[in-house]
């Protein structure tokens, strides 16, 4: 499926893609999400940040539909680095007639869990009890 949009890539996301993706199959396809998926960055494989930043996981819809029939079957196809334990994150460049993107970074969702893990004590020094208050209440 081709997409009426371009892609350009910081020097730190190229950087990212030569020192954190360990295998060039991997790279390749991170670059083809990128060349075909970022207009799709909605749940689950996608969302908004902080503005105005975007994310996508390394992930096709194509590539969604085959992990599900594989795991409606009984199968992993979860073996090695896999495009899909990425995430790119990047920002769109309105420029006419297109809509480009811009790729920021390639992140590992091992370091999204670790930044998360490193924030979540910060915020929980001010009132824990109040916090674990607002998670059962969140489970009500």
């Amino acid at each position: 499926m081709s997409r009426a949009y371009a892609v350009r890539w910081t020097e730190t996301a190229v950087e990212d893609l030569l020192v954190r993706v360990a295998t060039r199959r991997v790279a390749t396809e991170l670059r083809r999400v990128a060349d075909v998926a970022l207009d799709d960055h909605f749940p689950p494989d996608g969302g908004l940040g902080t503005q105005p930043l975007l994310w996508r996981r390394g992930l096709t819809e194509e590539k969604r539909a085959e992990l599900t029939l594989a795991d409606e079957q009984g199968q992993s196809l979860d073996v090695g680095e896999q495009a899909w334990n990425y995430i790119l994150v990047y920002k769109r460049v309105p420029l006419r007639p297109w809509t480009n993107y811009l790729v920021l970074a390639v992140l590992h969702v091992g370091e999204v869990v670790a930044g998360y893990e490193s924030i979540r004590p910060i915020a929980a020094t001010g009132n824990a009890e109040s916090e674990a208050e607002g998670e059962a209440d969140a489970t009500n």
